[in-house]
């Protein structure tokens, strides 16, 4: 039995707390699921968005030139707080924040297989190939350059202390 609804933001940016800017999850599936609405539904508390991510990083100076210099994203702020510095880079769309964070001397890299990223931070772009060009003249290192896979585009770069992310291109972007 249904006892309530998870409801998420629809669409970008949107200020607006209107029952009609929110979707529950259950409208999210196929035409057939989106039919048959559950009766009796209440509405949960909302999480609209993510809005930071703390990337674990050995030397913070280097992640902050490697993010903003050769990646292109914004620094939003380099502060130090009680003896901790607080780095955050923001992307173009600027609908999030990676914060820049100094590794725990016991932490470590996460290990995976040379053909997966470290991190579990995924990111996209419109054109992949041509942020592979842009990227690359950069100094950005590809480990796996741009692939069209049967879910998409994908490709992997490292950063300066040699972690992989994943890069994507947007649905709506177009590879010729």
């Amino acid at each position: 039995m249904w006892r309530g609804a998870l409801y998420l933001r629809c669409g970008q940016r949107r200020s607006s707390r209107h029952e009609s800017d929110l979707l529950p999850i259950w409208m999210l599936g196929s035409a057939s699921r989106r039919a048959s609405r559950p009766r009796g539904i209440e509405k949960l508390g909302v999480i609209s968005a993510v809005s930071q991510v703390a990337i674990p990083v050995d030397d913070q100076e280097c992640a902050k030139e490697f993010w903003t210099a050769a990646i292109g994203f914004e620094l939003v702020r380099d502060e130090t707080f009680e003896g901790e510095r607080w780095i955050e880079v923001r992307p173009p769309d600027g609908n999030l924040l990676l914060v820049l964070s100094k590794r725990a001397p016991h932490e470590q890299r996460p290990d995976a297989p040379d053909e997966l990223p470290h991190a579990n931070v995924f990111f996209t772009c419109e054109d992949i190939e041509a942020t592979h060009r842009q990227l690359t003249a950069r100094g950005v290192s590809f480990p796996t350059p741009p692939v069209e896979m049967h879910w998409g585009w994908w490709a992997m770069f490292e950063d300066a202390e040699g972690t992989r992310y994943a890069l994507g291109q947007d649905a709506r972007g177009g590879t010729e």
